[in-house]
């Protein structure tokens, strides 16, 4: 995703942080994942850690799966306490659990995501278990590609 030169200027323009970013990096382009199931999880499992110990739960959640991907079909079949063994909360497991039954039984839909305005992204994503407000705009950010509210709302 390529952020335009009036985003980052107005990035610049509310946040002295970024400001001294935008102004030693320059250009702010990301690639989009496009693996909204997969970014899902790692979000859910990354709420509130560090990197590393995300890392390590994530890693440990891959390897009792038996599947770097988190495959749905393999995963749906945990249950909590299986998933609370590698380090998530309940509330986390349970979220993960309902992700992956929803995504292999077909009653959630998440290509679709790819053809909604930004607002609906974030609606739809806020509406699943485990998911608030933040993570379903840093899904529609870093995996859809979406400028989402917080970065074209004031924006010229």
């Amino acid at each position: 995703m390529q952020i335009e030169k009036h985003e980052l200027d107005h990035l610049a323009a509310i946040d002295a942080d970024l400001k001294s970013l935008i102004a030693r990096y320059g250009d702010l382009s990301f690639p989009d994942s496009k693996d909204i199931y997969k970014d899902l999880i790692d979000t859910i499992i990354g709420q509130m850690l560090s990197y590393q110990a995300a890392n390590t739960i994530s890693r440990r959640v891959q390897e009792a799966v038996g599947a770097p991907d988190f495959d749905c079909a393999k995963l749906k079949d945990m249950d909590v306490s299986m998933l609370r063994a590698c380090g998530l909360s309940t509330v986390k497991a349970q979220s993960i659990l309902d992700l992956a039954r929803r995504t292999h039984m077909g009653t959630l839909k998440l290509g679709s995501l790819v053809n909604m305005s930004d607002a609906e992204v974030i609606v739809f994503l806020s509406g699943l278990k485990g998911i608030g407000p933040w993570t379903a705009e840093t899904i529609a950010l870093f995996s859809l590609g979406k400028k989402t509210s917080f970065l074209t709302a004031t924006s010229p």
